[in-house]
């Protein structure tokens, strides 16, 4: 146990494994004493309300992050459906055309009753 929070050994990789270690021994720390008191029955309500709260932040967090990650990407993809819509224009408007003058041609064929 009294390794717990001892700084591990570093294999010199880089600044990113160092601050992956320290958020996860924080969340690691921080959720067994959450527990912890929760089990004691101190604030029990109050606990579990941080709690959710830290959650809901959390998941917008990283919904923002690959919302807005990701708007290059969805900004392609738009543009593409927007080149498609636009080539396909004329042959969509012509068909319109030829579908509306065969309507008024079967209109004036019937008989009058």
């Amino acid at each position: 146990m009294a390794g717990l929070g001892s700084r591990r050994q570093t294999t010199g990789t880089g600044a990113l494994e160092d601050s992956v270690w320290l958020v996860t021994t924080i969340a690691v720390w921080g959720f067994g004493v959450i527990v912890a008191v929760n089990q004691i029955g101190i604030a029990s309500t109050f606990l579990n309300t941080l709690f959710m709260g830290l959650v809901g932040a959390l998941a917008l967090a990283f919904g923002l992050a690959f919302g807005l990650g990701g708007r290059d990407t969805a900004s392609h993809v738009v543009r593409s459906w927007y080149e498609k819509t636009q080539q396909a224009g004329p042959t969509l408007r012509a068909a319109t055309e030829v579908a509306a003058a065969e309507g008024r041609e079967q209109t004036h064929r019937r008989p009058a009753a």
